[in-house]
Formats: structure tokens, sequence, C-alpha cells
């Protein structure tokens, strides 16, 4: 029986860090995209830092 108990922390130790992982992973492609959003308005519109970032 210890076994079994044992075998589903495993998996759900293993289901949380995926989703953890893919969570971030999420996040990271959001806010890299927000940042080359922002730098093609930065030159294009003479707009730079928060302002850029809010614009784009």
């Amino acid at each position: 029986m210890s076994n079994i108990i044992c075998a589903v922390g495993y998996f759900l130790l293993f289901f949380f860090c995926v989703l953890i992982f893919l969570l971030l992973h999420v996040a990271h492609v959001y806010i890299t995209d927000l940042w080359h959003l922002a730098s093609v308005v930065s030159v294009l519109q003479h707009v730079y830092g928060f302002v850029a970032l809010k614009k784009s």
C-alpha cells in the first residue's frame, strides 16, 4: 500500500513541476514578445522605456 502512495506522490510532484515549468515558460514568452514590440515602437516612434512598453 505504501508503494502506491509513494507512486502517487511522485506523479503529483512530476505533474506540478511540469505545470510550473509551463506557466513560467508562457510568462517568459509573453515578456519577451512585449520587449520586442517595445523595441519596434521605440525605433519607429521615438518613444522609450515604459512608455514604449505601454504602447506595445
